[in-house]
């Protein structure tokens, strides 16, 4: 009940502080971050901050389309790079790569010809191998006892510390423990795009980014591990038609990259994106997204203008 006041007083400061900072600031860019989008929520395979109803999911893009400038973000970074950025104006990012984007994302956005691009993990591509979340969630919730019983309360400490720690050495000596699981997962092909898939993909809609080669914190991981990850990313993914120089942070907040990360994309000459939250409206050498998945978007667009979350 508290909450939901906060929320009804918030809502009008927010409107007012927005319009305000529209006024002074009539060009910005707002990227948006979403990862998987069904009609039905499935707890093996789906996180309830990283998934989208169907129907909700085209409500929020019709509503983008109808309201705001939606650029492909390779355009609109390149406008904020020139300084050529004008309006009011969203980027659609898709993360991970999972088989929604064709069964469910691609028809919608192609429905209200909305541009996205899509984050790739390389090393993920087929299904050859997945990372350690992933691997958590499709077990705890496995239908097969037998599946659910190879999760145990060691595994459950193990997550929380590889999402907490900042001591590298303790991270890479931790997440094997998760990661050799991962022969444990059979029958997901249909979960996640495969390389096909991806080369067929509407060029005209998507466009294709890199999320290194696996999805590790950067953080935890030393100089030559993130260039070498980068490189592959790129070396795997640079063929298709529709790559685009762009690496989105895996994990995305401030605690998983340090000063080796931009160092990597600036030696492969990547533009580099988190997922901090925040508008960008000048050139940068860290463009910010927000997440979206489950969100109300004009309340989230609100919130992240007028500074009240």
């Amino acid at each position: 009940m508290i909450k939901k006041l906060k929320q009804i007083i918030k809502k009008p400061i927010r409107a007012s502080i927005q319009r305000v900072w529209n006024k002074n600031h009539p060009d910005w860019l707002l990227i948006l971050t979403y990862h998987r989008v069904s009609d039905h929520f499935d707890p093996q395979i789906h996180l309830p901050g990283g998934w989208n109803q169907t129907q909700d999911f085209e409500n929020q893009i019709k509503l983008l389309t109808n309201k705001y400038k939606v650029l492909p973000l390779h355009d609109a970074l390149q406008h904020l790079h020139h300084g050529t950025l004008s309006g009011h104006c969203i980027a659609i990012t898709i993360d991970d790569g999972d088989s929604s984007v064709k069964t469910h994302i691609a028809p919608i956005l192609e429905k209200y010809n909305c541009p996205a691009t899509i984050f790739i993990t390389s090393a993920y591509l087929d299904c050859q191998y997945l990372h350690f979340p992933f691997i958590y969630r499709y077990l705890i919730n496995h239908p097969e006892p037998e599946k659910r019983h190879l999760i145990t309360e060691q595994h459950r400490e193990i997550l929380l510390q590889l999402r907490k720690t900042n001591n590298p050495a303790e991270y890479n000596k931790q997440r094997p423990f998760l990661e050799d699981l991962s022969n444990q997962l059979t029958g997901l092909q249909h979960l996640f795009l495969t390389k096909a898939e991806l080369k067929s993909l509407n060029p005209a809609i998507f466009s294709i980014g890199l999320h290194g080669h696996e999805h590790q914190r950067h953080s935890m991981m030393d100089a030559h591990w993130q260039s070498e990850s980068i490189r592959k990313n790129i070396e795997a993914l640079s063929e298709l038609e529709n790559y685009r120089a762009i690496f989105a942070l895996p994990f995305g907040s401030s605690r998983d990259w340090n000063v080796d990360t931009i160092k990597a994309c600036l030696e492969h000459d990547v533009a580099f994106l988190t997922c901090t939250g925040g508008i960008n409206y000048t050139r940068s050498i860290e463009y910010r997204r927000v997440f979206a998945d489950g969100c109300e978007i004009d309340d989230l667009i609100s919130a992240e203008t007028s500074g009240i979350i």
